[in-house]
């Protein structure tokens, strides 16, 4: 009798840790050409999408060719913009993102030869080279 209770209270344990786990909230994200930027980055006039793939490379991806791309420490999303016929990307930080990654990605981007301009805060709509 002993023995036909153990996979009863062994499914009631683990139900027990289950129903008592919190689902984690999930908090909604916009993002597009109208959603204000943590950076708007525009690069200079005739750079070239090789240029522009170095610098992603450079500055906002990591990885290689073999294994795959993703986000650098500290960067979320990455999307194309244009401003003004301009090529560029809108930068979206982690949440989670440090104060010296949020740093060290903008300094990359301002010492970058190939950027015109970085705005913050900026969606690329709301956004004026002159």
């Amino acid at each position: 009798m002993k023995r036909d209770c153990v996979p009863v209270v062994v499914l009631l344990v683990v139900l027990i840790a289950f129903c008592s786990c919190k689902p984690q909230r999930q908090e909604w994200v916009s993002l597009g050409l109208d959603t204000k930027a943590d950076l708007l980055v525009v690069f200079k006039a005739g750079v070239s999408r090789k240029e522009i793939n170095q610098f992603m490379f450079d500055h906002l991806l990591a990885g290689d060719l073999e294994k795959g791309f993703w986000s650098r420490p500290g960067v979320g999303s990455i999307l194309q913009a244009s401003v003004e016929q301009h090529d560029g990307y809108v930068v979206y930080f982690q949440p989670s993102a440090t104060p010296g990654q949020r740093r060290r990605i903008k300094e990359g981007i301002l010492a970058s030869p190939v950027v015109y301009r970085v705005f913050e805060n900026t969606a690329p709509t709301e956004a004026h080279l002159k």
